[in-house]
């Protein structure tokens, strides 16, 4: 008769919890996974690109001028050989980029939202 491994979950502290198995394997792959994720500091999210293409000045220049147009945003210029791209905001959600991407739009028309890795938002 076959029996399903037992897989309990214990709060070892007030902030940490600790996953208790019968099996060794699993017990090593979850602090395995742990341990990858400590120093993980991005998330899934959603960014607006406002630019994509060969020119590394062309794409400082949008980056400067997104900068000046909307200082409260982080923009990031990237490359992916052969070409640059420049994404604005750490957004969580689709809908939180596309309400401002509206705005955007206005001065730099041809942007659009993408999901990307974001920063993770500061604690409060």
């Amino acid at each position: 008769m076959w029996m399903w491994p037992a897989l309990l979950m214990a709060q070892t502290s007030a902030d940490t919890l600790s996953w208790v198995t019968s099996n060794p394997k699993l017990n090593a792959a979850v602090a395995k996974l742990k341990e990858d994720n400590a120093g993980k500091q991005t998330m899934p999210g959603y960014r607006i690109q406002i630019y994509f293409g060969p020119q590394r000045s062309k794409a400082s220049e949008l980056r400067a001028k997104f900068a000046g147009h909307f200082p409260d945003i982080n923009a990031v210029v990237s490359y992916h050989q052969p070409n640059f791209k420049v994404r604005a905001g750490d957004f969580r959600s689709r809908m939180e980029a596309q309400s401002k991407l509206e705005i955007i739009e206005k001065e730099f028309p041809g942007a659009f939202v993408v999901p990307d890795e974001i920063r993770l938002p500061p604690l409060k």
